[in-house]
């Protein structure tokens, strides 16, 4: 009798922690062998090693297409292709029934950027002297700010500022993104652009 995914999932997840792995990845290659399991049990299917076919691959991942976003098939793409490089190195498989396959490439999608009366109203501003971006840290509730770079100002986007929580998120070096809270006098005048003219 074939061996049931689930149990043979239980060892790969065990031998990805003792790997030392980030937390979070057994859970997300598991995760992929367990859905792939459910779409089996749900095509009257066994959810045993005989039934991870490259077929059956196939289907999966073009029936997740229809109703997933792109990145979300991707990673369900990652998750059982490294499970099924396991059995094989576990000697539970032969040959690897995704070996040449290729993961599905997400479509660029155009980033929103500020209009420029948007932009002109950011950079007076953020020109006015005196005037800053402060971040502001939990653990240091005292006066100390930083100013946002040239490069974070000139990557925000609109979906990057929050006028209700009075900040914005801003990407610095090593793409570490970070809230950077308004100060009162910059809140004010991004509340009423008249008061940069």
């Amino acid at each position: 009798m074939s061996e049931r995914l689930d149990d043979l999932c239980a060892s790969f997840r065990r031998d990805l922690r003792a790997e030392g792995r980030a937390p979070r990845t057994p859970v997300l290659y598991g995760l992929s062998v367990r859905l792939f399991s459910e779409w089996l049990a749900a095509h009257g299917r066994p959810a045993t090693l005989d039934e991870l076919t490259r077929s059956a691959i196939r289907e999966w991942l073009a029936e997740l297409a229809e109703t997933r976003v792109t990145s979300t098939v991707r990673t369900r793409f990652k998750g059982l292709h490294r499970f099924c490089g396991w059995l094989v190195a576990e000697g539970e498989l032969s040959v690897h029934p995704m070996a040449g396959m290729v993961a599905p490439v997400a479509a660029e999608t155009p980033v929103p950027i500020l209009s420029d009366d948007e932009l002109t109203t950011l950079l007076r501003v953020y020109a006015w002297p005196g005037l800053c971006l402060a971040a502001r840290h939990r653990d240091d509730p005292g006066p100390a700010r930083r100013r946002v770079r040239v490069s974070e100002l000139c990557g925000l986007v609109v979906e990057g500022i929050d006028l209700d929580r009075e900040m914005a998120l801003v990407t610095g070096k090593g793409a570490k993104v970070r809230p950077v809270y308004f100060s009162a006098r910059t809140m004010r005048a991004l509340d009423s652009p008249a008061r940069t003219g």
